[in-house]
């Protein structure tokens, strides 16, 4: 009997062994279309740094806008 993957176990193999797979030949663990996705993502980021720094400053905006709705709601209590 095969053993089940979990997902959290598939998100570690592709956060510490993701820099060494063959995007175009994925192992087994990986080829699920969420993984697949992510595998896509990441490739794209490596080869165009316009892309990853645009991701960059979204992520940075949208936690700048978490920071400032905590702050104002500290300030109303």
């Amino acid at each position: 009997m095969k053993n089940k993957i979990t997902e959290k176990e598939r998100w570690i193999y592709f956060f510490t062994e993701g820099k060494n797979v063959d995007v175009d030949n994925p192992p087994e663990i990986l080829c699920t279309d969420e993984m697949k996705q992510a595998m896509a993502v990441l490739n794209r980021f490596s080869e165009n740094e316009d892309d990853y720094l645009l991701y960059q400053s979204r992520l940075a905006a949208i936690e700048n806008t978490y920071v400032d709705e905590d702050c104002k709601g500290e300030k109303g209590k």
